[in-house]
């Protein structure tokens, strides 16, 4: 199989890097033996190039014959996958995952929800595992059944984790060009619950501010006036603190007349007040009043 930093990944129908994936995934199907060994890695690797096929990509380069004959082989792969991943359980749930690369994660949860290994996994892991590895949480929403069944966990780790109202924001005030995924919150997570945990985000030391900026407009989630009022104090502070601590640039333009100036125009820069100062001759101005000089002054002059 491949090695970690070529491994094959499928990001999206759109992705510009589909065709150096593809031609990866050519040299894996085209030694493929079902009869070798595969580690996790190799078999998330596996279902990634399932997923090309599954939505028909393909290299320009292939004959119609040659993509059967590639999607049929890897039609091949799914009995591996789903025999290996129905041997986790709670002696070793913890080890596997660790095992995983990062660019997998989020599809080992998909195989984990299809596959319903939540029913074989106690609470008390999922919760550990959340604990540890904070950055699965988001990819662990994306799975429905998943979040049914450890709600209660999922909600806990809402509770003690204010920065994760940042995932509830985003999902419900968030405006986005570019699709979102579809990620599931617990029933069990009220309204009332939700608005408590956007006030201890609120209460954080440095909350990032354009969550607050969501809190303060947020229209979805129905917040209370309170909790919209604490969210503007909030940002008047960080935006007050950070320009205590940034100064930022001084500049400016200063535009005068002068009745001792003998050139039509000066200009002159001050390094020390980063200032730029424009004067006009008095006596010029004066002396072209009419309507023709007026429009070639504003035209050449200005």
């Amino acid at each position: 199989m491949s090695d970690d930093l070529r491994r094959v990944v499928y990001y999206s129908n759109d992705d510009l890097g589909s065709g150096i994936n593809l031609k990866n995934a050519e040299k894996i199907i085209q030694l493929f033996d079902k009869n070798n060994s595969f580690v996790i890695n190799d078999l998330l690797e596996l279902y990634n190039i399932q997923l090309y096929f599954k939505n028909n990509l393909r290299l320009p380069t292939w004959s119609d014959e040659k993509f059967q004959k590639y999607k049929n082989i890897a039609d091949e792969f799914w009995e591996l996958i789903k025999n290996f991943f129905l041997t986790i359980d709670n002696s070793n749930f913890i080890k596997i995952f660790k095992e995983i690369n990062f660019q997998y994660t989020h599809n080992f949860w998909e195989l984990f929800n299809k596959l319903s290994l939540f029913k074989k996994i106690d609470s008390s892991l999922m919760s550990t595992l959340l604990t540890s590895k904070k950055y699965i949480f988001q990819d662990v929403l994306c799975n429905q059944e998943l979040v049914n069944y450890y709600s209660k966990v999922i909600l806990e780790h809402f509770e003690k984790n204010p920065e994760t109202a940042e995932i509830i924001l985003s999902h419900y005030e968030e405006i986005s060009l570019s699709k979102k995924k579809k990620i599931y919150i617990p029933k069990i997570f009220s309204s009332a619950k939700i608005e408590l945990l956007i006030n201890r985000y609120i209460s954080l030391s440095e909350p990032n501010l354009n969550y607050i900026n969501l809190i303060v407009n947020s229209q979805n989630l129905k917040l209370d006036y309170k909790t919209k009022f604490r969210a503007s104090k909030k940002e008047r502070e960080i935006t007050k603190s950070f320009f205590e601590k940034n100064n930022g640039i001084s500049y400016g333009v200063e535009i005068g007349i002068s009745g001792e100036q003998i050139e039509l125009k000066r200009l002159e820069y001050n390094e020390v007040q980063n200032r730029l100062t424009y004067t006009y001759s008095e006596n010029h101005l004066n002396n072209t009043t009419d309507f023709f000089s007026i429009f070639k002054n504003f035209t050449l002059l200005f």
